[in-house]
């Protein structure tokens, strides 16, 4: 089997609740960053990173909101 293709990239580790990960595989997934059936979470990462999805904080009763830039 070969490996995927590497990209020049940078492994990133954090220390996260448990539930994280699969949070922001979910989240990856809901705004359309996909690899394989699953959540990619490092291109969601690098979207927020780079601009091209924008974390909103929000007021009131809400937290903030994720609002892609590409809409």
């Amino acid at each position: 089997m070969v490996g995927r293709k590497k990209l020049g990239k940078k492994p990133l580790m954090a220390r996260v609740y448990p539930d994280t990960p699969d949070k922001l595989k979910a989240l990856a997934l809901k705004y359309g960053y996909q690899y394989g059936g699953d959540g990619a979470t490092g291109a969601f990462l690098d979207a927020i990173a780079c601009g091209e999805i924008e974390l909103v904080t929000g007021s009131g009763t809400t937290k903030g909101a994720i609002r892609s830039l590409e809409t």
